[in-house]
């Protein structure tokens, strides 16, 4: 993927680089995993929920790469990435 060298960085591309849907795939089940987890310790898991479990652990691994890998990009490319929130550097 070829990037600009120069000017301002590309806020926009870079934000949804950050904040894609790609990075996100458990939006909306985000109780899911905790359900699981508690019922878990309470009774154990069927051998359903057990591999349903281990499938969002691997999701929400890959998910951690992923945005991993955004904020090195978006450091490389000028941004301050020491809060999500930050504003992006200046050009230097």
């Amino acid at each position: 993927m070829r990037h600009r060298r120069s000017g301002a960085p590309n806020v926009e591309r870079d934000r949804r680089l950050h904040d894609g849907e790609a990075v996100h795939p458990l939006r909306g089940r985000i109780d899911l995993p905790i359900k699981l987890h508690l019922k878990r310790q309470r009774e154990g898991l069927t051998a359903t929920e057990a591999a349903e479990a281990a499938g969002l652990t691997r999701q929400y691994e890959r998910v951690m790469l992923v945005r991993a890998r955004a904020a090195a990009l978006l450091r490389e490319r000028g941004h301050d990435v020491t809060s999500p929130v930050a504003p992006a550097m200046p050009p230097q």
